[in-house]
């Protein structure tokens, strides 16, 4: 019948107008994409050595405070589990990671050097939980963070000279 043809052909028609869109779609967020990239790269070149005593003093801010809500009195009626402020802290990396590849800052690659450097992190963080919550904040936080430049010195000339 005739109706069945015209039902046919419109909605034939309507898959290719979604179809239409869907690339335009995906060609514009790809633009989108590529210009962030190009323009974060530019700002990174154009960035002299105080981009990066900012964001050194940014990183010390950041690593010097994450510990003090450990010590929080909420945490501590809890007495949650080093392994939990572990993994909250590994799941926040995970989601802030996002924003450098929003950001166009860096494109998505995978490494096995990924997977041993968590398997050195996570161990790490829960015994520098543990000391937080034994030692105190200012005992683990001073004491970790002398060893740890130390340690990643020690890597960078024996290892990767």
């Amino acid at each position: 019948p005739p109706e069945n043809n015209d039902t046919h052909t419109h909605t034939h028609t309507t898959i290719l107008n979604l179809r239409k869109k869907t690339l335009l779609r995906q060609q514009s967020l790809t633009k989108i994409y590529i210009d962030r990239e190009r323009v974060m790269r530019e700002v990174l070149e154009e960035c002299s050595s105080s981009c990066g005593f900012v964001a050194a003093f940014i990183s010390c801010l950041c690593f010097g405070s994450f510990c003090v809500p450990m010590k929080s009195e909420a945490a501590r009626k809890l007495d949650v589990d080093p392994l939990v402020f572990q993994t909250y802290k590994t799941f926040m990396c995970f989601i802030s990671s996002f924003v450098v590849l929003l950001l166009g800052v860096e494109k998505l690659t995978f490494t096995p050097w990924g997977i041993v450097s968590g398997l050195f992190w996570v161990p790490g963080g829960v015994a520098h939980v543990c000391g937080v919550r034994t030692a105190g904040l200012a005992i683990s936080q001073g004491t970790s963070s002398s060893i740890i430049v130390l340690v990643a010195f020690s890597w960078g000339i024996l290892v990767f000279e």
